[in-house]
């Protein structure tokens, strides 16, 4: 949702962009601030279900939060690139939930990871598994077993924010003129 609300954040506040001399990036992060506030309910709603059915915390699960920083990052690079990109092309707002909605379905949330065949090798390969998975193995069982691809999938998510955060530093200018 974070995604698909940065992505419109600058073609919405396009007459502002023009008129007023401040960071433009500001749109995007305030487009997070929008989803955080759910997520913050959420999440409070699932710890007390989890009380409410006996799941039992662990020690580990102090670390699902902090351990889905790298998937905020990877969110915010990506709203980052697209909204830069739905500047120039509108036609990528709108085909963005679409697209959202098949990068869900390829990611294994709510199914176990298939053993073999071609989903097993897309969830292998995609990095939203790693992000997604470790938080919620973290919370639910305080362990977690795909600490390595985690860790590469959490370095790659903060060097594509700084690379798509210096990528908009150097475009803003000249997508403000296009807006």
């Amino acid at each position: 949702m974070g995604v698909i609300a940065s992505t419109q954040s600058l073609v919405v506040g396009g007459s502002l962009l023009t008129k007023v001399n401040f960071p433009r990036e500001s749109l995007v992060f305030a487009s997070y601030a929008t989803v955080a506030v759910p997520f913050a309910i959420q999440f409070v709603a699932a710890l007390v279900l989890m009380v409410a059915f006996s799941v039992p915390l662990h020690w580990g699960s102090l670390l699902a939060l902090p351990a889905a920083v790298p998937l905020v990052c990877l969110a915010v690079a990506a709203g980052l690139f697209l909204s830069l990109l739905n500047g120039l092309f509108r036609d990528v707002g709108a085909a963005l939930p679409s697209v959202m909605q098949f990068l869900l379905f390829l990611t294994p949330v709510m199914y176990a990871k298939p053993a073999s065949g071609l989903a097993a090798t897309l969830a292998t390969y995609n990095p939203l598994y790693y992000l997604v998975v470790v938080p919620r193995d973290l919370l639910l069982f305080g362990t977690t077993e795909i600490l390595s691809g985690y860790a590469i999938c959490s370095v790659l998510a903060v060097g594509l924010l700084a690379l798509a955060w210096e990528l908009f530093h150097l475009t803003e200018t000249r997508l403000a003129e296009r807006i």
